[in-house]
């Protein structure tokens, strides 16, 4: 018997897309991946991370690829959804708190 290569648990890493060609250059999608390995439990989490760009001049020497970032809206709504919840419980919670001790008192 073999033994197992130890994985990490938690991996992460960068992967680049094939690109794609346009009269306006070339254009590479780049994504972050997340891996969580556990044993009976693998998640895999993409997210376009950039998207690469060559303008189109070929021949150019030196001619370096800009990198042009991709805002994770959809992260960010959903974590400030998550902190407003939070916000409310714990304020509702001291609310209720405060208004036992003065019927208690």
């Amino acid at each position: 018997m073999q033994p197992v290569p130890k994985t990490p648990v938690l991996q992460v890493s960068e992967t680049r897309g094939s690109p794609v060609a346009t009269p306006y250059g070339r254009f590479t999608p780049i994504a972050r991946v997340v891996r969580l390995r556990w044993p009976g439990v693998n998640v895999i989490w993409n997210r376009a991370v950039a998207i690469e760009v060559n303008d189109g001049k070929e021949g150019q020497e030196g001619q370096e690829p800009s990198r042009v970032p991709v805002r994770d809206v959809t992260t960010q709504i959903v974590a400030s959804i998550f902190l407003s919840g939070v916000i409310v419980a714990v304020s509702v919670s001291l609310f209720l708190r405060k208004r036992r001790r003065r019927r208690t008192s």
